[in-house]
């Protein structure tokens, strides 16, 4: 059977998605971290209401995805982002709202099942179920809100339509996608452990950043193409 030339270490295609990659990040870090801390700033704000938090979402997405690719976001960094917001607040206002319930319906499961799991092993399937019921939500939300965008403006498909298209997404960028899920929860769980302590962190990079890990699980630097 013939290599996928993306997944074959040994292959040019996967070399230089490899090395596309490592240079971007290292701009991004170099010369747009300031953006960053910003956008993660209106991330925060814009979700302040909690049920804004699909169009909050959507903006991030777009602003990172488009940071993946190229520079030209960072110009007007701050009126990018609230643009984005608004476009995107009637496609994405009830999608933010069933993520958000899912994941309430998901963690509070996890937490009952591993506190009864202290008493009884028969829960640990349960437990099991939850975290992958976790991270398949979030796998999905990583790649469904880059969908709901057709260069700057937002998609007319049906909601179907887009988790069909961003299940393939996650099936194709599968350990691109572990990795970012990964590197979620772990800021997610750091920030909780320590918190209040993690404040300023909050303040700065704590969802900027994992948005920029999720961005490179769906989209690769323009260098690549």
């Amino acid at each position: 059977m013939k290599k996928n030339p993306e997944k074959d270490k040994n292959s040019l295609v996967y070399k230089m998605a490899k090395n596309a990659l490592i240079l971007r990040i290292g701009e991004i870090l170099s010369d747009s971290l300031f953006v960053l801390v910003k956008w993660n700033f209106y991330f925060f704000i814009t979700c302040l209401p909690v049920v804004t938090i699909g169009p909050a979402m959507a903006a991030l997405s777009h602003c990172t995805n488009m940071l993946a690719k190229d520079d030209y976001v960072v110009y007007g960094a701050t009126k990018n982002y609230f643009a984005f917001f608004k476009q995107s607040f009637r496609k994405t206002f009830g999608m933010g709202l069933v993520f958000l319930a899912v994941n309430t319906v998901l963690v509070s499961g996890l937490v009952t099942y591993a506190k009864m799991m202290e008493q009884s092993v028969v829960f640990i399937p349960l437990v099991s179920v939850s975290l992958f019921g976790l991270a398949a939500v979030w796998a999905l939300a990583m790649h469904i809100f880059p969908e709901i965008w057709e260069g700057e403006t937002i998609t007319e498909k049906p909601l179907v339509q887009l988790v069909k298209q961003a299940a393939v997404s996650v099936l194709q960028n599968m350990k691109r996608t572990v990795i970012a899920v990964l590197v979620n929860a772990f800021v997610l769980l750091l920030t909780a452990a320590y918190f209040p302590a993690t404040l300023p962190v909050v303040f700065t990079v704590s969802f900027a950043v994992p948005a920029m890990v999720a961005a490179f699980s769906h989209t690769l630097p323009e260098s690549f193409y």
